[in-house]
């Protein structure tokens, strides 16, 4: 009897522990970069990012930085015509380029596809009172601030069809 026990009980284990195969494997889990880095902790004066929706151009130039800030300008095009006159920034270096009245609440690392190209980046989840949730993904492979895309959140999802995306960057040194 005595045997029996000893061997029905590792026998009882393995068909507890043996997977069954009737499931798919989860999705493998996105690994994040061993470290964050604020985008703007290097940022250099002549730096620039561009985003685009559209016709519609965001043109944000660094002109200035400082051991903890940057001064930034902002103009805006419509099919390659400024629409008003050239707007400034004071950004800290560990703001992300967020509006001041604005609070990240979350950071998530992901995986980004624009362009034909993959980004491993982070997606900071954004709230404002006045202007509701937006979403930023940024990595610190881009110049300035380091935005990726920008989206407003619609029905609780990011709105793809209106969100501003990165055409192009330039830093002095590359």
């Amino acid at each position: 009897m005595r045997h029996w026990t000893l061997l029905g009980i590792p026998l009882l284990l393995a068909a507890v522990v043996v997977p069954t195969g009737c499931s798919d494997p989860p999705p493998p889990a996105v690994a994040p970069r061993a470290t964050f880095v604020p985008p703007l902790q290097d940022a250099q004066e002549g730096e620039q990012l561009i985003l685009a929706r559209g016709e519609q151009e965001w043109r944000y130039t660094i002109i200035g930085a400082a051991d903890t800030t940057v001064e930034v300008e902002l103009v805006r095009y419509s099919e390659g015509v400024p629409l008003d006159r050239p707007e400034r920034f004071t950004w800290h270096r560990n703001s992300f380029g967020v509006p001041d009245d604005a609070v990240v609440r979350a950071i998530q690392p992901k995986v980004l596809h624009q362009d034909g190209q993959r980004w491993d980046c982070w997606l900071l989840h954004v709230y404002t009172r006045d202007r509701g949730v937006f979403y930023y993904w940024l990595s610190d492979d881009v110049s300035a601030q380091g935005w990726l895309k920008i989206a407003q959140a619609k029905d609780g999802k990011p709105d793809e069809a209106h969100a501003l995306k990165r055409v192009g960057d330039e830093s002095p040194d590359r």
